[in-house]
């Protein structure tokens, strides 16, 4: 196998977890147990592909990918498929901030969504150019810092939002709860 070829299949799970993600929210119907896993997914993923952050390869410059107004677009999209919460409380730096006694910030579920695709979807277009002398762009978008970090955080946040949306939503008062 030529080395574009390996580099190509080294991204290809990460390329077909965001084509997932982008797919449910093209299609605009709420889905949120779809949702959690198509961004668990493509924040593993990410993950995965943070460690190879030193094997770029190639041109880094995807800028002709990128799509104005997309974020616009996605928009009403994105709506149906977040369902009724948008806005959740979080912490950027979980850890420090509670250490250091900062307040929560407000987090906004469509904004995680609008962003990550603003951040990711250039990287995928051009992937899916099949121009081998991109990948290391693609690879770059998706996985340098700041990128992995920012797009990482709104992941996070939206996964939390979508967990309490589908597990602890309605919790129950504290006094009816049943001793462990």
């Amino acid at each position: 196998m030529n080395p574009a070829s390996e580099y190509r299949q080294r991204l290809t799970p990460f390329a077909d977890a965001l084509r997932r993600l982008h797919d449910l929210l093209l299609r605009g119907e709420r889905a949120d147990a779809d949702l959690l896993e198509a961004l668990t997914a493509l924040y593993l993923e990410g993950q995965r592909l943070s460690g190879m952050a030193g094997d770029f390869q190639g041109e880094l410059d995807i800028d002709d990918f990128e799509v104005p107004d997309e974020r616009r677009q996605l928009r009403p999209n994105a709506i149906s498929v977040a369902g009724p919460v948008q806005y959740y409380a979080g912490f950027f730096a979980p850890v420090a901030d509670f250490v250091n006694g900062e307040d929560p910030v407000v987090g906004d579920l469509l904004d995680d969504l609008l962003d990550i695709c603003g951040d990711l979807l250039p990287g995928l277009r051009a992937f899916d150019s099949g121009r081998d002398e991109l990948l290391g762009g693609c690879h770059f978008a998706w996985s340098s810092l700041p990128g992995f970090w920012h797009w990482g955080q709104h992941a996070l946040g939206a996964m939390t939002a979508l967990h309490g949306q589908l597990h602890v939503s309605t919790p129950e008062p504290i006094e009816d709860r049943a001793e462990d």
